[in-house]
């Protein structure tokens, strides 16, 4: 709705209904200081969707560092599509406090999986891909046993083989007592 440039310092401080675009991304914010030269930025009640991953990002506080590295304050994180203006996602997380870099890895902390808006796992810390591309590695391990059959561990190793396929394998331990 209302936007101040500064030429001579490359900046400009939005506010209203700001609304910025590229090929991969599209933020919608309340209000928004940026720094055109080094891309950084600085929003308030922003969201955003990066196209490439299908990441859907919402914030109370949100920067931007060039590289497309956000630090995000009371953030919301999803993969979901959902009709427009509708924010109950089938799984979110919800973080007091998230690092994300584009193509890199994400960390949040006070973190909360939720169901369509329901609480469901509490982590104090967690860290993720946030990558376009699918990528090799181990998947969460899996534990139980009984009284007859002792310890059963399970970790899966997850291969990207191609464009098109993968493989996974899943190593297991079992104890008879």
């Amino acid at each position: 709705d209302r936007a101040k440039v500064d030429i001579q310092r490359n900046e400009a401080d939005m506010s209203g209904d700001v609304r910025i675009s590229d090929i991969s991304s599209n933020l919608v914010a309340d209000s928004a200081h940026l720094n055109f030269e080094s891309g950084s930025a600085q929003m308030n009640n922003v969201e955003v969707f990066f196209a490439d991953g299908d990441y859907r990002l919402f914030a109370a506080q949100a920067d931007r560092e060039p590289g497309d590295a956000y630090t995000l304050k009371d953030a919301v994180l999803s993969t979901c599509h959902c009709p427009d203006d509708d924010r109950c996602l089938p799984w979110s997380l919800r973080a007091d406090e998230a690092e994300i870099t584009r193509d890199g890895y994400g960390e949040t902390w006070d973190t909360v999986l939720a169901v369509h808006d329901i609480p469901v796992l509490y982590l104090p810390y967690l860290i993720f891909p946030a990558k376009t591309e699918r990528q090799s590695g181990l998947l969460p391990a899996s534990f139980g046993g009984g009284r007859k059959s002792g310890l059963d561990l399970q970790l899966p190793l997850y291969l990207v083989l191609g464009e098109s396929s993968d493989m996974t394998f899943t190593m297991e331990y079992e104890s008879n007592v």
